[in-house]
């Protein structure tokens, strides 16, 4: 189990969990928090937020024409090691 405290929340962000580059989890969070991920195989993930400004749950590219940047993203420095029937504590400081 990830027990992920998630803080500094401004908006709509996605939280996703990668094994490489394959997202293995995803959840949305529009308030600070705490949220438990259950049932991820041990191994080391990497954790990166999305700051959603459209609200639509993915990544948007930017678009010159239209004077868009890309939507924000931020990785947690390291990874996470979960280890098989042991809870993991993380906690995720979005503020910028």
């Amino acid at each position: 189990i990830l027990q992920l405290t998630v803080k500094g929340v401004s908006g709509n962000t996605l939280i996703q969990i990668l094994s490489g580059k394959l997202v293995v989890r995803e959840l949305v969070v529009d308030a600070d928090g705490k949220h438990s991920i259950e049932e991820l195989p041990a191994g080391e993930y990497e954790i990166r937020s999305i700051f959603d400004a459209n609200k639509n749950g993915k990544w948007d590219t930017g678009n010159y024409l239209e004077n868009r940047q890309p939507e924000t993203v931020k990785s947690m420095e390291g990874k996470a090691k979960i280890r098989a029937n042991w809870d993991t504590e993380i906690e995720l400081d979005l503020s910028e």
